[in-house]
């Protein structure tokens, strides 16, 4: 679902269920931060557990909730007959903006930066909901983002959140839905710490990079998948594993090309566009309107100019 009520969200998955009133200590203690009270659980409580209200940015409305939830990550979306709540919590983007069912099985299955990830992230029990709201009290009104919206101050102020959550007693991992990235207290800050010293953005910690091997012969795909929460297109490279081309320049290249449209813009790059790639060759860009790897989503596909032509239907996608 595209951003709607809230327009961020990132969780941390517990062990066991944690007291509100311990979750309301931490929020009130991080600067920056202006309480706003606490909020009852909804009926339905996969669209609001026992939370705690925060401002980030009080001019123009700018709100953070962080809900309790006495349950294990949905990572389906509920039969829409028999599990009526759920279903409708998804479909509506209360688990996350952008968020596609079994994005959490996916994660575990491709963690990088955390592979201790692998085995605590099937021992939760519970999860802390971090999301971000500009119209929640604000009125019928009220758009769903303020005019001069910086989705990337915005995220960042969400992980804020959920990295002084993760000292938490029982918290186990930071997970992002919308970017299937799971990472542990260790490696959030390690992140954040590089980001800051070198002025970037933690793209590690908003959007994975995944690899998967499309054929015996070495043709392989790699991509993101997160960035349309910083409201740019997320990338695929489709390309034969040699000794030409290593996956780790590759991916290195796709940071690069993500950390320039954050710079210069969604559009920068055209369909058709070339660029100096891994393995010293020319790479190609074509703008397709569904990536070959769930979730479903547009994106930007690089192939090396010079390289060998795909096998027959290998960047269809399955019917």
């Amino acid at each position: 679902m595209p951003k709607g009520i809230f327009t961020q969200c990132v969780a941390v998955l517990l062990e066991a269920p944690v007291s509100i009133d311990a979750v309301a200590e931490r929020v009130e203690a991080i600067e920056g931060l202006q309480p706003r009270g606490r909020r009852d659980a909804d009926d339905n409580v996969w669209l609001g557990g026992e939370g705690v209200l925060g401002a980030f940015d009080v001019d123009r409305n700018g709100l953070i909730l962080v809900d309790v939830l006495d349950a294990p990550w949905p990572d389906g979306m509920g039969n829409p007959r028999t599990e009526v709540d759920l279903f409708g919590a998804w479909t509506l983007g209360h688990l996350g903006p952008f968020a596609y069912p079994g994005g959490l099985d996916r994660a575990t299955r491709q963690v990088w930066t955390c592979p201790e990830a692998k085995e605590l992230a099937p021992r939760h029990r519970a999860f802390l909901r971090v999301r971000s709201s500009w119209v929640i009290g604000a009125g019928d009104e009220a758009r769903v983002t303020p005019a001069g919206y910086d989705p990337r101050a915005e995220l960042a102020a969400v992980t804020d959140v959920a990295r002084e959550l993760l000292s938490l007693p029982g918290a186990l991992l930071l997970w992002n839905p919308s970017g299937e990235v799971l990472a542990d207290a260790s490696a959030v800050g390690e992140s954040l710490f590089h980001a800051a010293e070198n002025d970037s953005v933690p793209l590690d910690l908003y959007a994975n990079a995944r690899i998967f091997n499309l054929t015996r012969e070495g043709w392989v795909l790699l991509d993101t998948v997160g960035m349309a929460q910083l409201e740019v297109p997320d990338l695929e490279a489709v390309f034969v594993k040699s000794g030409r081309v290593d996956p780790g320049e590759v991916d290195a290249f796709l940071r690069n090309v993500s950390l320039h449209h954050l710079a210069a813009g969604a559009t920068v790059i055209a369909d058709g566009e070339t660029a100096d790639g891994p393995g010293g060759q020319l790479w190609t860009a074509a703008r397709v309107e569904e990536g070959l790897a769930d979730p479903p989503r547009a994106v930007i596909r690089w192939r090396p100019v010079d390289g060998p032509e795909p096998p027959k239907g290998l960047l269809d996608l399955p019917e």
